[in-house]
C-alpha cells in the first residue's frame, strides 16, 4: 500500500494557503492551532488519519524563527505519528529560511535552493534569547556560556529591576521589591521592560541574551520594541538541588525563597516557563573552587539541551561541536575570574 502524504496547516495563517494551490489535491490536510506566546500546547482541529506517512509537511506563513513549526513537529511525534517531517513557508528571516525544505512561491510549493540568500536580504536579522527559570535554576550558567560565543551579547534582567525599584523607593531589599510588585508592576506590567529596551537599543549583536526576564508580557514587549524575534529557553533544575544552591548563594532574597516564589507567581514568572521553545536541565552541573583552580561538572543532559538550541540557530553542527563550544566557553569564564579550570562531563 502506497503511504500518503499529509499537509499540516498552522492555524490561522496556514489555513489561508488552502486557496492558493500549494497543496496537491491527493494530500491529506490536517489543521493544528498554535501561537507560541499565546498557547501552552498545540490544539488539533482534526487529527491525522494514519500513523505512518511518506511525507509530513508543516505549512506556515510569515516565518521569523520557524519555531512554531518545531512545536507542531513535537506534537505530531507525541501523537505517535511517524514519517519524515519537512517545513514549508514564506520566510521573513534567514534563520527561518534555513529551516524550510520548501518555499511558497507564486508558482506553488518549490524546493528550497541550495544557495542561501545574504542575511541583509531580510529586514529582520537579529534575535533575542530569553532565559526564564526559578531563582538558582542555573540561568547564570547559560548566560556565561553564551557570553563567550561570537555574535552574542548578554544582559541580566535583575540589573534593570534593581534600577527601577531604586528609582521608586531609593533602595532595593525584600520589602521594596514586594512594594514595587504591588504598587508599580500591578499598574504597568512592562515597566522594567521599558527601562531595559531604552538601555540596550544600541546593542547590535546577532543574538541578545536576556537572563531572567520575568513574564510573557515582558518578553513580547522587548521582542517587538527591539524588533528581535524571541527564542525562549526554560532553565530547570531538580527542586532540592535548586533550593540548596539558593541557600548557598547569598542573594538578599534567597532566605525567603518560598515567599519569593509566591511573588514570582503573581507577576507571571512561573507561568512563563510553559511558553518556552527549549528546555535546558542544569541538574548535576556544579563548580568546586580551590585556591586558584576550579572543577566544573556538566552532565550529558545539559550538553544535549545546549545542543538542541545551538543546532537550531546554526551555531553548532553536531553534539560534539556543541560540547567543544560549551567546554571552551566554561574554561574561558573561569579564566576571566582568575581560575584554572578542569572539566568533567558525566
Amino acid at each position: 500500500m502506497l503511504m500518503m502524504k499529509v499537509a499540516i496547516l498552522v492555524a490561522k495563517s496556514g489555513v489561508e494557503l488552502l486557496n492558493r494551490n500549494y497543496i496537491p489535491p491527493n494530500w491529506e490536510v490536517v489543521i493544528a492551532d498554535f501561537s507560541r506566546l499565546d498557547q501552552r500546547s498545540v490544539s488539533w482541529w482534526n487529527l491525522p488519519k494514519e500513523t505512518v506517512y511518506r511525507e509530513i509537511v508543516v505549512f506556515d506563513r510569515n516565518l521569523v524563527t520557524g519555531l512554531t513549526q518545531l512545536h507542531i513537529e513535537r506534537s505530531i511525534r507525541n501523537l505517535g505519528v511517524s514519517g519524515p517531517i519537512k517545513y514549508a513557508g514564506n520566510a521573513k528571516t534567514l534563520l527561518a529560511y534555513q529551516h524550510q525544505e520548501y518555499l511558497l512561491k507564486k508558482e506553488g510549493m518549490v524546493q528550497r535552493p541550495a544557495v542561501m540568500p545574504l542575511a541583509d536580504t531580510y529586514q529582520l536579522g537579529k534575535y533575542s534569547i530569553m532565559l526564564v527559570g526559578l531563582p538558582a535554576s542555573g540561568k547564570t550558567l547559560l548566560r556565561n556560556i553564551f557570553s563567550q560565543l561570537d555574535g552574542f551579547s548578554v544582559h541580566k534582567w535583575g540589573k534593570f529591576v534593581k534600577q527601577e525599584v531604586e528609582a521608586h523607593y531609593g533602595s532595593m531589599d525584600w520589602a521594596t521589591v514586594q512594594r514595587f510588585t504591588d504598587e508599580v508592576e500591578a499598574q504597568n506590567k512592562v515597566t522594567v521592560a521599558q527601562r531595559f529596551v531604552a538601555s540596550v537599543t544600541g546593542d547590535d549583536s546577532s543574538y541578545m541574551v536576556v537572563d531572567g526576564i520575568k513574564s510573557r508580557e515582558q518578553i513580547i514587549y522587548a521582542s517587538y520594541a527591539l524588533q528581535r524575534p524571541a527564542i525562549v529557553i526554560s532553565v530547570v533544575r531538580d527542586e532540592d538541588e535548586r533550593r540548596r544552591e539558593a541557600s548557598k548563594r547569598g542573594d538578599f532574597d534567597d532566605s525567603v525563597d518560598s515567599e519569593r516564589l509566591n511573588l514570582l507567581r503573581k507577576i507571571g514568572a512561573v507561568d512563563v516557563l510553559n511558553f518556552a521553545d527549549f528546555t535546558v536541565n542544569t541538574t548535576g552541573c556544579s563548580v568546586e573552587y580551590g585556591q586558584d583552580s576550579c572543577r566544573l561538572t556538566f552532565p550529558e543532559q545539559f550538553i544535549a539541551g545546549m545542543n538542541e538550541i545551538l543546532s537550531w540557530i546554526f551555531v553548532s553542527r553536531s553534539y560534539e561541536e556543541t560540547k567543544e563550544l560549551v567546554l571552551k566557553a566554561a574554561v574561558q569564564v573561569a579564566k576571566e575570574r582568575g581560575f584554572a579550570a578542569t572539566i568533567e562531563v558525566v
